[in-house]
């Protein structure tokens, strides 16, 4: 194929394989934050087209709002996801046919194209791979550029392996030894993209892409073009970097955001961490101010009560938790949350291909190829080490980045070692990694995924829609399976519902869009949503459980508080809380 066929025939490919999933199938969101980002850039939360979008940065907020005005029938967010990964799998299934002829390499880049739009549509995992397109891009650049310039310097090597293809075909790119800087600045581009969907996955992708950069210093004689160009990518995406914090920055210096995003901070340090049970450290959360009923709370997403939960409580429970994990114990956690998922054979993936490249490629790097094994598990085992878990939207997006890096270190597979044996076997172990896949995902996701779970809760919703003159809220258990959890991407329509629906604690609890929906419902206290349902007129609480609740206003305020149940829909219970001998 001709060096300028090679990206539009792939990106054709990609386009193929992420697009034909949204026409035959069921697509959902793989975690409830994307259902919430999509509602809330849809206009659903708080104000019409929002652009700050709290993990999404400002300036492809604004770009999803400009869209949203011009065309809001589409859901632009689902189509910002899937573009973002088509383009990365375009530009990266060329950097592997531009680099290598292994059956493996692209079969394996086909395999990671075909899973993440129906199993892993998410912005992490959108991050991930458009900063391993745009460093896969700036790799082939370069090194395209050096090996130009060492074959017009160069003789044949004779000792080169006959069976290896690459090394007996001549050159067919006419740039070879050329500057390539629109390639570099594409790829600059694509992690320019990685950085505004999520801000910490271009670090990662980048300590993976390590080993292939710094092979390509191996040259003397090329070295130096190698710095050049490399700097000529880092420049300006450092500026690029540097602008969007700026621009982000600006974009939340109200006092109202600002506030928000310390509290939120301060909350993600305790509630994105494992749950512990309260018994571990019973004296030492008394001590901190921390009470059995505002565990129950916390550990329900229910803590729209600032009185009760202010920043600086947030910071020193999550201090206690984290100091009691000892190395040896997260070690073992992590371990642990391996062995019992049923995605664990995934990372048998990148040690089985660098196997077979050591088997069947001649030309294979092998010191490029065992470090960046050793990264991606050394990577793995840290992040575990402080989550404590395996969490599928980080680890499977590392693992894909492993595998295309290793599948750019190699060359073509050797006529020499060809055995249809050992294509059996592999094929024997791809099936394995598929069924297994399969299997876990049948398990893991299945409660996300079940319309089933969800319907249940459709009278409900009904209830809720035919009463817009009411304000409910809603505990988190219940408003994902409301909303999020068994609903497919096609249900996600701009909805006013919203405006009379709180969540009783989410990442966005506390944002001016919640102040704001807050004072037109006319919410007495924002701030202490929950003590705000004894004084607050048609506010009504919707639980699985409304002693929890109860109990904490009891214990927090004095006394005195009742539960008169209006309706009870399935496992949900639709109640009004009345405060009718308050203490003192």
């Amino acid at each position: 194929m001709k060096k300028k066929l090679l990206f539009p025939v792939c990106l054709i490919v990609s386009v193929l394989i992420c697009t034909v999933p949204c026409f035959f199938l069921k697509l959902f969101y793989l975690y409830g934050d994307d259902y919430l980002l999509n509602y809330i850039a849809n206009g659903s939360f708080g104000e019409e087209y929002s652009a700050h979008l709290i993990f999404l940065k400002y300036p492809l907020g604004l770009l999803l709002k400009l869209f949203y005005r011009i065309l809001p029938s589409v859901n632009w967010y689902e189509v910002l996801l899937i573009a973002a990964l088509a383009l990365s799998f375009g530009v990266i299934h060329a950097c592997i046919l531009s680099c290598s002829r292994h059956p493996a390499a692209i079969c394996c880049s086909l395999l990671c194209n075909a899973v993440v739009v129906p199993l892993f549509l998410t912005f992490t995992v959108a991050s991930f791979l458009c900063a391993c397109a745009g460093l896969a891009l700036v790799y082939v650049a370069i090194r395209g550029e050096c090996s130009g310039s060492s074959e017009r310097n160069s003789a044949p090597d004779p000792s080169a392996d006959p069976g290896d293809a690459s090394a007996q075909e001549p050159s067919e790119d006419p740039q070879a030894g050329r500057p390539r800087y629109g390639m570099l600045f594409s790829g600059v581009l694509l992690m320019l993209l990685s950085f505004m969907l999520r801000d910490d996955c271009l670090v990662v992708a980048a300590a993976l892409a390590f080993p292939s950069y710094v092979m390509l210093l191996k040259e003397k004689e090329t070295r130096l073009l190698v710095v050049k160009r490399a700097l000529a990518a880092a420049l300006p995406l450092a500026a690029l970097l540097a602008a969007t914090i700026l621009t982000e920055q600006a974009a939340y210096s109200d006092p109202v955001w600002a506030s928000f995003l310390k509290y939120n901070d301060a909350r993600s340090l305790y509630l994105d961490s494992p749950e512990v049970n309260y018994d571990t450290f019973t004296a030492e959360y008394t001590e901190a101010g921390f009470s059995f009923e505002e565990w129950l709370l916390l550990h329900r997403w229910t803590f729209a009560e600032k009185r009760a939960f202010p920043e600086e409580l947030f910071r020193r429970i999550a201090d206690i938790t984290h100091r009691a994990y000892s190395k040896r114990f997260r070690l073992r956690s992590f371990l642990g949350s391996i062995t019992s998922s049923p995605f664990s054979a995934l990372l048998l993936l990148p040690a089985a291909l660098l196997l077979l490249f050591f088997l069947t490629d001649p030309s294979f790097r092998k010191a490029e190829g065992c470090l960046t094994i050793l990264l991606l598990y050394g990577i793995l085992f840290y992040l575990g080490a402080i989550r404590l878990r395996f969490l599928l939207r980080v680890t499977v997006p590392i693992v894909m980045c492993g595998i295309i890096f290793l599948a750019l270190s190699s060359r073509s597979m050797s006529r020499k070692k060809l055995s249809l044996g050992f294509l059996a076997a592999l094929s024997a172990v791809i099936v394995l990694l598929l069924v297994n896949f399969n299997a876990g995902y049948q398990v893991s996701v299945s409660s996300l995924r079940s319309t089933k779970a969800a319907g249940g809760y459709k009278k409900l919703r009904a209830e809720i829609d035919r009463h817009p003159e009411r304000t409910y809220a809603v505990e988190s258990p219940i408003f994902v399976y409301l909303f999020f959890w068994g609903h497919t991407i096609d249900e996600i329509e701009r909805t006013d519902v919203f405006r009379h629906v709180f969540r009783t604690g989410s990442w966005d609890t506390f944002s001016p869009r919640y102040y704001a929906i807050a004072k037109e419902r006319g919410i007495r206290d924002p701030e202490n949503l929950l003590s705000s349902l004894t004084d607050t007129e048609d506010l009504f609480f919707v639980t699985e459980d409304p002693s929890y609740v109860l109990n904490f206003l009891n214990e927090e305020y004095g006394g005195g508080y009742e539960i008169a149940e209006l309706k009870k829909i399935k496992g949900a219970r639709v109640v009004r809380v009345e405060q009718r001998n308050p203490a003192g």
